[in-house]
């Protein structure tokens, strides 16, 4: 789990009035919240953790014909995870850790490492020795198992599941159906705005509001595809085919993390 949040107020707001034309009012209430989205650690090294999530948490500052860079990303916000471990020994001993106020949590900076917008995915990368298990900033040594993914995603049974973290509401699962393989973005929506261009797998699932990144799992706990959203009413998650792409070109990461 990770929230965004200004970290270069001014210049954020001059992009969005600039390339976006908006109001300086209009500027200031994009900008104004902390967005939520879901990731999940798909390999660590002897220092560094990778999280695979969405770009699409950064949509406001994008376009088709606009492109927001890692370096701009990570001079303009500051990107938080949090450790589901640091989650469980809160919720202990903190009976009002789920109100928005008094958040006490210790959060862990990342900083985005890939972003790919025509394709919805994001990397970030945050250090292992900055990852708390308490309130008091003590490291977290419990083991975080990272994700692999599918070898074999053609063959991909009918049932899913998807891990997701909404808001307050961790290991939140939902079980349900592939109901198609392949589906293009321009196939189902006129919206052209962002460029997208990415494969979905179609899917009988229903995603809440935090949800855009959860891992689509098989039967043995891989990856088949990343949550992207709903449109009309259906769910959609990139195909595994953008993620492994997105993954090995220009070698972000090794090949043998497969």
């Amino acid at each position: 789990k990770w929230l965004r949040v200004p970290h270069c107020h001014a210049k954020i707001v001059e992009h969005l009035q600039n390339k976006f034309h908006m109001k300086p009012s209009e500027a200031e209430g994009t900008i104004k919240e902390p967005f939520f989205a879901t990731g999940s650690m798909i390999y660590q090294d002897e220092n560094f953790g990778y999280i695979l999530t969405c770009a699409h948490i950064l949509e406001d500052f994008y376009s088709a014909n606009i492109v927001l860079s890692k370096e701009q990303a990570n001079r303009w916000f500051k990107f938080l995870i949090l450790c589901k471990h640091n989650e469980d020994h809160m919720k202990t001993i903190h009976p009002d850790l789920y109100e928005s106020e008094r958040d006490k949590r210790n959060y862990t900076v990342a900083t985005v490492l890939k972003i790919d917008q025509r394709k919805d995915l994001m990397l970030l990368q945050f250090n292992l020795s900055t990852l708390y298990a308490t309130q008091y900033a003590q490291r977290c040594r419990l083991p975080h198992q990272s994700l692999k993914l599918a070898e074999n995603p053609s063959s991909a049974p009918n049932d899913v599941v998807m891990i997701s973290w909404p808001p307050n509401r961790p290991d939140t699962v939902v079980i349900g159906q592939v109901s198609n393989q392949c589906r293009l973005f321009n196939q189902l929506t006129t919206e052209r705005d962002k460029g997208y261009n990415m494969q979905f797998i179609e899917l009988k699932i229903n995603g809440e509001k935090g949800a855009s990144g959860s891992p689509i799992l098989n039967h043995a706990g891989d990856i088949l595809a990343v949550y992207h959203g709903r449109i009309e009413g259906k769910g959609y998650a990139i195909s595994h085919d953008d993620i492994y792409e997105f993954l090995y070109t220009r070698k972000i990461l090794s090949q043998n993390l497969r």
